[in-house]
């Protein structure tokens, strides 16, 4: 699902070493999609081992198991663990969950994936940390890589014997890589500048244009992602330059990295952050997923309760955005005072990122909480 140049080139390896290999060709977080897909696949006779997908259908299946946790009383206890493992990363002991329901949990993720399930690799735009922690909890290994359509697939990767939280990968033999105008960035441990490549793995050009076209004078191909590199080769990414928000303190505030992490809340489908005007704070903008609110037996409450749907919602979405804001490292405050609403999913790429252009120049802020 959400295909990337990374994870294709990734498909043909697994193809040419005599596995079967399966598209989903429907949006997978569409209400019973998933299933449905699953269920025909098992009908066949196929076995899911892996999946090979981006951020976006990592972070949708993760809530998929949360919100199984969270509506069951008996798996509330290791839903607060779980959930708590970005916020408490050093604090965090794996001794402390209750074996049983870890179990319990992981053969329920499992038997919903087919029953086979154990891997994954994500692509595309960096993953949170987080989603790869608690998947790894969850019995399932999620390691990160990093391509570029222009490069022949894959730049960097993390493997199932090396990796590093953080990093997209390290960089793969054949390829060169400089960073140009290295600077220094609140927020960023290590300077951080253009990531720039150059090697054999690159492409001859684009379809319709002269070869070499994409290249300087020296043969370099310019990513457009902000990145910094250590002396081992691993990579950390910042992000998409043109996406990138400067804020006035010198901070770049990563957009799509921020509408990841809101989309995470079981109450939010889909989400878009932008700064208005000279704001000091970032202004959020949700879809919120009415199908789990609706089924949410403490939103029912509240509405029995007399709490008016807006409050009731308002409520929900301050939850979310404040879990986001607490652990996006920014530091941009995320707004509150008015939380608008989008009437339909975000315009994307076929990889699933934000066509934020378009969403910006059409957003619509009469619709708020």
């Amino acid at each position: 699902p959400y295909t990337h140049i990374a994870t294709l080139l990734e498909f043909l390896v697994t193809k040419a070493r005599g596995y079967t290999v399966c598209y989903f060709t429907r949006e997978p977080d569409d209400d019973g999609v998933l299933e449905a897909e699953i269920r025909k696949l098992r009908k066949l006779g196929v076995k899911i081992r892996a999946l090979m997908a981006v951020p976006k259908f990592w972070v949708f299946l993760l809530k998929e198991v949360l919100d199984e946790m969270r509506s069951k009383p008996i798996w509330h206890s290791l839903y607060r663990e779980l959930t708590s493992i970005e916020r408490h990363a050093q604090l965090h002991d794996m001794g402390t969950m209750d074996k049983a329901k870890l179990n319990a949990i992981r053969i329920f993720l499992r038997n919903r994936m087919g029953g086979h399930f154990t891997f994954g690799i994500s692509s595309s735009t960096r993953i949170d940390p987080g989603v790869i922690a608690i998947f790894a909890k969850l019995g399932v290994t999620v390691i990160d890589i990093y391509g570029a359509t222009e490069a022949s697939g894959i730049v960097a990767r993390n493997r199932l014997n090396a990796s590093r939280p953080g990093s997209c990968g390290q960089m793969v033999s054949g390829l060169g890589y400089r960073i140009v105008a290295p600077r220094t960035i609140p927020g960023v441990a290590a300077p951080v500048g253009l990531l720039e490549l150059r090697g054999a793995a690159l492409s001859r050009g684009y379809v319709g244009q002269p070869d070499g076209a994409h290249l300087d004078a020296e043969g370099w191909y310019r990513t457009g992602d902000l990145a910094r590199v250590d002396a081992e080769g691993w990579v950390y990414l910042v992000g998409r330059e043109q996406e990138l928000m400067p804020w006035p303190d010198g901070a770049l505030i990563d957009r799509m990295h921020l509408s990841n992490l809101l989309v995470r809340s079981i109450w939010v489908k889909d989400a878009l952050v932008t700064r208005i005007g000279d704001d000091p704070f970032v202004s959020v903008v949700l879809l919120p997923d009415q199908v789990r609110l609706d089924k949410d037996a403490g939103y029912r409450a509240d509405l029995r309760a007399g709490i008016a749907p807006a409050q009731a919602l308002r409520t929900r979405l301050i939850e979310a955005i404040e879990w986001a804001a607490s652990i996006a490292g920014t530091s941009a405050p995320l707004g509150t005072e008015r939380i608008y609403l989008l009437s339909r999913p975000l315009l994307r790429t076929p990889t699933h990122k934000i066509r934020f252009v378009q969403e910006l120049a059409r957003l619509d802020l009469t619709h708020w909480v």
